[in-house]
């Protein structure tokens, strides 16, 4: 069994809107290099990874199953989780 942990000092990161049915975008103080979408079991269900090391990024979910989901962000030197719904 998978556990999440969520951390929540992520004060450089705004996803929006939250919720969401067709696509989320992720702004970043710095840059991301990859995006995972996981559902609430921890299996993976989406993965992005970011070519040009952007501070925006746009991660379609419109074929998604509605739930709750967990974004783990990714740089070069670190991870952060957020928690998203998706309608």
């Amino acid at each position: 069994m998978y556990s999440i942990v969520v951390k929540k000092s992520n004060a450089g990161v705004s996803i929006y809107p939250n919720p969401a049915s067709g696509a989320f975008y992720i702004k970043t103080k710095t840059n991301l290099s990859k995006v995972n979408l996981y559902n609430q079991t921890g299996a993976l269900v989406r993965t992005i990874n970011v070519t040009d090391d952007s501070k925006e990024v746009e991660l379609s979910v419109s074929n998604v199953q509605a739930g709750v989901y967990f974004l783990e962000l990714q740089n070069d030197s670190e991870k952060s989780w957020k928690k998203v719904i998706v309608n």
